[in-house]
């Protein structure tokens, strides 16, 4: 069997023909590229992230966000407690905003003292449920018009969250119309520990969850 053509040999082959036998090789120096460079930006993405610590509790976020309205108190009757805002801006000019609460789990926290219980009579579920309840009904953040009913929730044994969605008065004019911008809400309570911890989430109707959600899950031990 010949492998050239008569009256050629394989010198007469141009060298480009002659690596086209190897396709393996030819798909393997990009794949190398596309690797490496992934390895540089997710580790510049890490590099910009930031860490706050809380209560021996810390979280991770991006670089691009703010924290403030940092309080901090310690009681007899509530014990520690802390809380803060941390709010994300984008190009748009849209902000996502979330409140960070942690204290711990104590009958004091939800008045069961009132009713003669201590938070050993309840369930993990059902501090959870109480404290997403809690913090769905008592918003803190602008004047709303009113917030719709909850419309997607769960319970594990945790955290909880829950969905909501509202219109927040945006301006006032001279006629008597009222203006407002619709928003969405998200309750997001979890047990770490002897702590409870709270992110009650604000974003534009347009915007997901998943930005602040990744804050939240990041909730670790600090040391």
């Amino acid at each position: 069997m010949r492998l050239y053509s008569k009256g050629h040999s394989r010198a007469d082959i141009p060298f480009c023909n002659r690596r086209e036998g190897n396709p393996a090789k030819k798909s393997f120096l990009p794949f190398m590229c596309y690797f490496i460079l992934f390895l540089f930006f997710s580790k510049s993405l890490d590099a910009q992230n930031k860490t706050y610590k809380f209560m021996g509790l810390q979280i991770t976020y991006p670089s691009g966000c703010t924290i403030n309205g940092i309080e901090k108190e310690s009681n007899i009757i509530m014990g520690e407690s802390c809380s803060f805002v941390l709010s994300a801006l984008f190009r748009d000019g849209s902000e996502e905003r979330m409140k960070v609460s942690a204290s711990r789990i104590s009958a004091a926290t939800f008045g069961l003292a009132i009713l003669g219980l201590g938070t050993e009579d309840l369930t993990n579920s059902q501090i959870l449920l109480l404290d997403v309840l809690m913090n769905s009904s008592v918003f803190s953040g602008p004047l709303y018009s009113h917030v719709i009913e909850a419309n997607n929730e769960g319970v594990e044994d945790t955290y909880a969250y829950m969905d909501y969605s509202g219109r927040c008065y945006q301006e006032t004019r001279i006629t008597e119309k009222l203006y407002y911008n619709p928003f969405k809400g998200r309750v997001y309570s979890k047990i770490i520990g002897d702590y409870l911890v709270s992110f009650v989430m604000q974003i534009p109707s347009t915007h997901s969850f998943n930005y602040l959600q990744q804050v939240a899950n990041s909730l670790s031990y600090s040391f």
